[in-house]
């Protein structure tokens, strides 16, 4: 696609999505530039039809396209050679399906670990990864470009915790794999390959995913050291215990006093 048909683009999106979430100005699709690239048009589909309608629009016009979930992984990756299209997630936000006695839920790729995260504590629940930027980061975004966070120790990856996904093509066709069922073990797991795959295979439109409870008590210690040897040595010391944690992170002087400096500020009281 060159820049003299980008507007054809623009046009063909037009009857799929509403004006609020079509985007062809140049100035404000540079917001959502991938590693310098601007994109032609930003469009926002709001359900899975809508995103299968997009891509084959976009499939249709050789339109080179990328997913955008919050936009806080967009620089990994190889730069795009060209980008015409940036398809972002945001609308599709819902709990789709919530089956709390079977400590299973479905949710659409949109929606942030932090709402998720909120809505599943009234259930006493958790899904339990822990990335930075928890009120941009989505499920989408987290599943395409594998990203867990340190309780992967303890909890395992998204890959462990994935039982279902439905992912948008770029002809437009929706597929699907897994399903609500924790043990689902029928024919070949799919559904793993889109786990990091920085939306080159397909975009994910929603995953299902096992939850666990919420521990009654946890506690996070902040222990310093005189030296690397010696934090490794309390944490083979921490092994032959019977205490069972989760995660354990090793904080270089630049990371310990950006968390200091944050818990001071979120603590200090408001005048």
């Amino acid at each position: 696609m060159t820049e003299h048909t980008a507007p054809a683009l623009a046009s063909a999106l037009a009857p799929i999505v509403s004006d609020h979430a079509l985007l062809d100005d140049p100035h404000t699709c540079a917001a959502y530039a991938v590693q310098g690239i601007t994109p032609r048009c930003v469009v926002a589909p709001g359900s899975l039809d809508e995103l299968s309608a997009v891509m084959h629009v976009a499939r249709e016009q050789h339109a080179a396209v990328a997913p955008w979930g919050g936009g806080t992984q967009q620089s990994i990756g190889n730069p795009p050679a060209r980008l015409d299209l940036v398809v972002r997630t945001e609308r599709l936000d819902q709990v789709l399906v919530h089956e709390p006695d079977d400590l299973t839920i479905s949710v659409s790729a949109g929606i942030t670990i932090g709402t998720l995260r909120e809505y599943l504590a009234r259930y006493g629940q958790m899904l339990p990864i822990d990335p930075p930027l928890l009120t941009r980061a989505t499920i989408g975004g987290l599943l395409a470009t594998g990203m867990d966070g340190p309780r992967r120790l303890g909890y395992g990856t998204l890959r462990e915790l994935l039982i279902g996904i439905t992912v948008v093509e770029a002809d437009g066709r929706i597929s699907r794999g897994g399903g609500m069922v924790v043990k689902n073990v029928s024919g070949f797991d799919m559904m793993k390959l889109y786990r990091g795959s920085l939306g080159t295979l397909a975009i994910i439109a929603s995953a299902n995913f096992k939850l666990q409870p919420i521990p009654r008590a946890a506690a996070t210690l902040l222990c310093s050291f005189a030296d690397a040897a010696a934090a490794f040595a309390a944490l083979e010391a921490l092994h032959v215990t019977q205490l069972t944690p989760t995660a354990a992170e090793f904080l270089n002087d630049q990371a310990l006093a950006y968390i200091v400096a944050t818990e001071i500020t979120e603590k200090k009281p408001k005048s």
